[in-house]
């Protein structure tokens, strides 16, 4: 039996479940056309899924020439309230183009976040088997579902030795580090992680690791005596997609085509 958009909610559905998200987020089905409205449109075959962090325009005809009927885009492209849907505006226009081709657009968002292996277990997985626990656990649900993870290190780690090992797990050549202002060179032992921006989740570590925080965050965390480490906010998403694809691909069978967006790219590039 050919798999349909039904199936492809449905497994996104169990790989993080929405009751996961943030209160404040906006997750799910975002943009559903004519063709995928109601169980009619539910029933219909899906061939091509795309994933991306973020929808932007160039990611939606990427979907088109790649003839997907549903993108899923961790971040929602629609957030906070839209006053008008024009093609000409950047923010409306891939909206708008999604429509025209009967495209579906999906956002998982913080409930992969808070799902156990989800993103922030991925986030986490250079530190090894350590016990990883949500800095805040959701009420209800088992043991290691929540968002941001909380590390403790079975020894403790030089500064140096960590950025290395981010480094190489997010595949970038470089990262922003603030030292600690009271032990410039005091060992690791905690790591407080959150993926995209973190810094109102991360407390109680000697390390904050995410993609930005605030400036005054940052000052407040070293004058505390805690490095931070800032890989700027997508890159810390971006390497989950291979992985979100592979298990879609087990999901969904070989009769469909599972890419993962060469459009869509982290925005702040190194001058």
């Amino acid at each position: 039996m050919p798999s349909t958009l039904g199936h492809a909610l449905r497994a996104l559905e169990d790989l993080a479940p929405l009751r996961l998200a943030a209160q404040w987020d906006n997750v799910g089905l975002l943009v559903e056309p004519p063709a995928a409205a109601g169980r009619a449109g539910h029933r219909r075959p899906l061939t091509g899924v795309l994933l991306a962090i973020d929808a932007t325009d160039n990611v939606i005809v990427e979907a088109v020439r790649r003839r997907c009927q549903l993108v899923v885009a961790y971040h929602p492209p629609i957030f906070s309230g839209l006053k008008a849907l024009r093609a000409s505006a950047p923010r409306t226009r891939g909206l708008l183009r999604a429509v025209q081709n009967d495209i579906a657009i999906y956002s998982p968002h913080t409930a992969l976040d808070a799902a156990a292996g989800g993103l922030n277990d991925w986030l986490a997985a250079p530190f090894g088997r350590v016990g990883a626990e949500p800095l805040e656990p959701i009420p209800g649900e088992p043991p290691g579902v929540g968002q941001g993870r909380l590390l403790t290190l079975p020894k403790a780690k030089t500064l140096a030795a960590i950025v290395t090992l981010l480094k190489q797990h997010l595949g970038v050549a470089r990262l922003r580090v603030a030292r600690s202002l009271l032990e410039p060179g005091a060992k690791v032992r905690t790591v407080a992680l959150a993926a995209g921006a973190g810094g109102a989740l991360l407390r109680d570590a000697d390390l904050f690791f995410t993609g930005e925080m605030r400036h005054h965050d940052v000052l407040a965390a070293i004058e505390a005596g805690r490095h931070v480490v800032l890989a700027e906010h997508s890159l810390t998403e971006r390497g989950y997609l291979p992985i979100l694809a592979r298990q879609l691909r087990r999901a969904l069978g070989a009769g469909v085509r599972i890419h993962v967006s060469r459009a869509d790219r982290e925005p702040i590039q190194a001058g």
